[in-house]
Formats: structure tokens, C-alpha cells, sequence
């Protein structure tokens, strides 16, 4: 009886030996039906040109003529009309003044401002100039 606590061991009288696979000479036939083969970036860029314009072929073919103005239901949406920005539309908006004082930076500062103020407030090119020009402060 073994003693208690302790695993037994055993042994091999011999060495195990593993036997090495064949060798074969020629490759096994290929059973994946997928290919790989080099493409050049032109004839990739050239491939990816034709499928977008396959698709944006196919997008024209389905559209009404009516310049998109349907929601794909069937049904037209409105367009939507823009009405002129009028000088409060733009002071809601609230400029930033410029007052002649400071230096380059704020000048160009103000400028990138008042750009967003008219984009947002849908000023015309028109009115832009007259607009500005009110956010000017100081003596001349």
C-alpha cells in the first residue's frame, strides 16, 4: 500500500520516440475557391471610382427629377423659405464691438467673429458691410 499523501510516480522502462510527419514533394491542391493577386493603387483607385459611380448612377435613376425634395415617402417636403436678416436679426446675434484700440490678434479675432454672426444670421453680402461697420467704436 502506498503511503498516504504522496502521489506515485511511474516510470517508463523505454523512451517514447515521435515519429516525424511525411514528407511530401508536391503541395496539396488548393480547395479555397478565393484567390489572392496583386493590385496596383491605380487599378484599385480605379476600381473603387467605378463602383462609386455605379452607385451614384443608381441614386440618380431613382430620384424623382424634383431636386431631393422628397423624404423618400412619397410625399413633398417644403422648402423652406430664407427671409433677408434684417439688423435686430443681426444683433441678436451679438457682435463683438471693435473699438480701434486693440491689437492685431483681437483685429482678427473680430473679424472671425463678425464672419460667424453673418453666417448664422444669414446676412446678405449686401447688408454685411452696413452691419460691420455699426460694431465699430471710436473716434475717427
Amino acid at each position: 500500500m502506498a503511503p498516504r499523501g504522496r502521489p506515485t510516480r511511474t516510470t517508463r522502462s523505454r523512451p517514447v520516440t515521435a515519429t516525424p510527419p511525411p514528407v511530401t514533394t508536391t503541395p496539396p491542391p488548393v480547395t479555397d475557391p478565393t484567390t489572392t493577386t496583386s493590385v496596383t493603387s491605380a487599378q484599385l483607385q480605379a476600381m473603387i471610382d467605378e463602383g462609386v459611380n455605379a452607385v451614384l448612377a443608381a441614386r440618380a435613376a431613382t430620384r424623382n427629377g424634383d431636386d431631393s425634395h422628397t423624404s423618400g415617402t412619397g410625399a413633398r417636403r417644403n422648402e423652406r423659405t430664407v427671409r433677408e436678416c434684417t439688423y435686430q436679426d443681426f444683433m441678436k446675434c451679438q457682435p463683438v464691438f471693435f473699438r480701434g484700440t486693440e491689437e492685431v490678434v483681437n483685429l482678427t479675432q473680430w473679424f472671425e467673429r463678425m464672419e460667424t454672426v453673418f453666417r448664422i444670421s444669414n446676412c446678405t453680402v449686401e447688408n454685411q458691410v452696413k452691419f460691420a461697420t455699426c460694431t465699430l467704436m471710436g473716434t475717427v
